[in-house]
């Protein structure tokens, strides 16, 4: 039963890999874009924050 857990591995690691590298950044876009989003509600232009 030692190719069980390596079948498990061999699955689940890429998947791993994939959803880190996808999502993350994505992640961290959305979560920017969303502060933007505030600011510029806010009547904060986006070149004001830049310069922060």
């Amino acid at each position: 039963m030692q190719l069980l857990p390596n079948m498990i591995a061999i699955i689940l690691v890429p998947i791993l890999v994939f959803v880190v590298l996808y999502i993350g950044p994505n992640a961290i876009v959305s979560c920017e874009w969303r502060k933007e989003q505030s600011a510029i509600e806010n009547g904060m232009s986006t070149a004001i924050r830049v310069g922060d």
